[in-house]
């Protein structure tokens, strides 16, 4: 991944955990943090990148995006009754719900 990519990674994990507030429930900071990088690490994606880049980027996708799969379900189900930590989770139903759908 490029400095920048990383960079500007880190940035998006500072404001996802700022953005969920001291008020969110940890694990909804938490997933907030591996949407966040799942979504942005998703938009490096290019196939023209070194197979090598490639790779490493996939293992980083894997990671993060997966965790936040997983834990999307629970928490939809722990908080279903939370409007505020629903409309949260809604914002990233599309980008984590679909990851490793066509792999």
């Amino acid at each position: 991944m490029k400095i920048s990519g990383f960079i500007f990674a880190t940035w998006l994990c500072v404001s996802g955990v700022a953005y969920a507030g001291s008020t969110s429930p940890r694990d909804v900071q938490a997933f907030i943090k591996n949407a966040d990088l799942c979504v942005h690490l998703a938009g490096e994606w290019d196939s023209d990148l070194p197979e090598q880049e490639q790779k490493d980027l996939k293992l980083s996708m894997d990671k993060y995006c997966g965790a936040a799969k997983k834990q999307l379900n629970k928490l939809s189900i722990k908080y279903k009754k939370n409007a505020a930590v629903q409309k949260t989770l809604s914002q990233y139903d599309d980008s984590v719900k679909l990851y490793g759908t066509n792999q």
